[in-house]
Parts: structure tokens; C-alpha cells; sequence
């Protein structure tokens, strides 16, 4: 599929923008599936399309923390992720996701304001008795990632901070090695489907990396100052994009 050069500039700015916010709250998909979709590329072909761009973006701010001594690459973890995303990617290329699509919303509203009306999250350390509950959370999220994706750096985001024992900037770290394991499982799926448009993933991929690696740096020099505020408007602005989809 050929596209002008001023529609591939036009994706190119919507993943340098969205891997700037992903790389600090999640939800940089909620920008770039819409444009995808918005230039006329298929369905299936978008969400193959959107996990290769913005595997550039979670691999940017990964090596960004990575860089800095803060990621830990526990193997479980990751293999789960990797594994379960890979199901779900799989999963969704010939099942319908429109339950899913109808109930994420609602969790997204209730991540929002969870992050608001709790003023000790950045703070927050957990034990490591909670591991085990960690792993299982993890892989969920990861097949929720590759079956529907919305929300998904976020939702790692916020079960690092509640199960495991991490700060905020710990958590995020973590969160953008996790989430850049189950886009890269996501695309194995998808392009062994031919469900990828390489050329144009590839002009996204250069934003988002730009993007993913600044916002990162954002994110580590200003902290919870950025990131909390950011993630409660990205959670409630996708669930209301997402309602506004499936019931109106």
C-alpha cells in the first residue's frame, strides 16, 4: 500500500507525539491507530502497523532507564509478557473483540481516579511476598495488550506501583521494558499473517523513538510533577473516546 509523502509526514508527527506522552503515561495508540485508520489502512492492517511503530517507542525509553541502572530484566516476567501477548495477538486476528472494547472504558475511568485520589502513590513501596500476584497481573496485561491494547502502559504502570516494589519512575522503567516485550510478540503474529505495513511502520518508528526517548528523559527529570497529572488525563480522555465509540 503506497501512500503520499504528505500523509507518511502526517504519521510521522502523530508517533512522535504519541511516543512522547506513551513514554510517560501510556496511550500513545489512542493517537496513532485513529491517524492510521484516518489514511485509510484497514483494520487489521493498522493494529499490525501500530504495534511495529511503537515497539521504537517502549525500546527508546527502555534504553533510556536501562541506560541509567534502573531496569531489572527478570526473565519470568518478561517470557510471560512476551508469551501472553503473542497469544493474544494471535487470538485477535480471528476473534472479535467487541466485549472487551465495551467494558475497557469503565476500567480505564477507575484507573484515572485511582491515580487521583491517591496522594501516597509516588511514594508507594510494596513488598516482594506480592511477586507471585505481580507475574500473573503481568501476563494478563500482556495478552490484553496484543488482543486489544488501549491503556496497556498504563494498566503495567499501575500494577508495578500497586504490586510490586517500586517507586513511580521505578515502575514506569519497568513498565516500557514490559510493553516493548509484547509489542515485539505482537508483531511476530501479526507479520506472520502479513498484517504489518512495514514502510509506513517504519517512518512511525523514527517519531516514536524521538519521542519515546525525550518524553523519558521528561519524564525522569521532573518525576511525578509530569507523570501522575499526565496519566490521569491520558486514562480518562482514552475511556472517553473509547464510550464515545461504542455507545454513541
Amino acid at each position: 500500500m503506497e501512500l503520499e509523502i504528505s500523509t507518511l509526514l502526517f504519521l510521522l508527527t502523530v508517533a512522535f507525539v504519541a511516543g512522547f506522552v506513551d513514554s510517560i503515561a501510556g496511550g500513545g495508540g489512542i493517537l496513532t491507530i485513529p491517524a492510521l485508520l484516518s489514511v485509510g489502512i484497514p483494520p487489521t492492517f493498522a493494529l499490525g502497523t501500530n504495534k511495529l511503530q511503537a515497539s521504537f517507542g517502549s525500546c527508546a525509553a527502555t534504553f533510556y532507564y536501562a541506560r541509567r541502572g534502573m531496569v531489572s530484566f527478570r526473565l519470568l516476567p518478561i517470557l510471560l509478557v512476551f508469551c501472553a501477548s503473542g497469544v493474544g495477538s494471535l487470538c485477535v486476528q480471528f476473534v472479535g473483540n467487541a466485549l472487551l472494547a465495551k467494558i475497557v472504558p469503565f476500567l480505564l475511568i477507575a484507573f484515572g481516579l485511582y491515580f487521583l485520589f491517591s496522594p501516597k502513590i509516588s511514594a508507594r513501596e510494596n513488598a516482594a511476598q506480592r511477586y507471585g500476584w505481580l507475574v500473573l497481573t503481568l501476563g494478563c496485561i500482556g495478552f490484553y495488550d496484543g488482543f486489544f491494547g488501549p491503556g496497556t502502559g498504563s494498566f503495567f504502570l499501575l500494577a508495578l506501583l500497586v504490586l510490586g516494589a517500586y517507586n513511580m519512575i521505578g515502575a514506569l522503567a519497568h513498565a516500557k521494558l514490559y510493553n516493548f516485550c509484547t509489542n515485539l510478540a505482537s508483531i511476530l503474529f501479526f507479520a506472520l499473517l502479513g498484517n504489518v505495513l512495514w514502510s509506513v511502520g517504519f517512518v512511525m518508528a523514527i517519531g516514536q523513538f524521538v519521542g519515546g526517548y525525550l518524553g523519558s528523559k521528561v519524564a525522569f527529570t521532573y518525576g511525578t510533577r509530569i507523570i501522575k497529572p499526565l496519566i490521569v488525563s491520558i486514562s480518562l480522555l482514552a475511556s472517553l473516546k473509547l464510550l464515545i465509540e461504542q455507545y454513541l
